[in-house]
């Protein structure tokens, strides 16, 4: 769902899943997956990617998802994150991840 220009829900349904009864307290633990964040250039990615493996959140990996590039990370509570570059905005060419082991510092900006 395209909430605006560079923001968007995803939300799918699991069937099955052992965690759907969840807990019903109020601000308890929901069922938000993860939250994913987008860095507006390579260069940005790249300092977010050294601070989140500075604080120990991350490992520094940057996966390359073809029109889009991420590093993950855990939040303070536990809860696994993301900050993406968007190269593609039409997002073709999409693929599972592979790991990027060029140099952030080499891309260009977003199309």
């Amino acid at each position: 769902m395209q909430l605006t220009e560079t923001a968007g829900l995803v939300v799918v349904e699991m069937p099955g899943n052992p965690h759907v009864a969840g807990s019903t307290a109020m601000l308890d633990r929901g069922h938000v997956d993860h939250l994913a964040l987008e860095a507006p250039t390579p260069a940005v990615l790249d300092e977010l990617r050294r601070r989140l493996v500075t604080a120990g959140a991350s490992d520094g990996t940057v996966n390359d998802y073809g029109p889009m590039l991420s590093v993950y990370f855990v939040d303070p509570d536990g809860m696994g994150c993301e900050v993406c570059w968007i190269r593609d905005r039409s997002f073709a060419g999409f693929h599972p991840p592979e790991v990027f082991t060029g140099a952030l510092a080499d891309l260009g900006p977003a199309d």
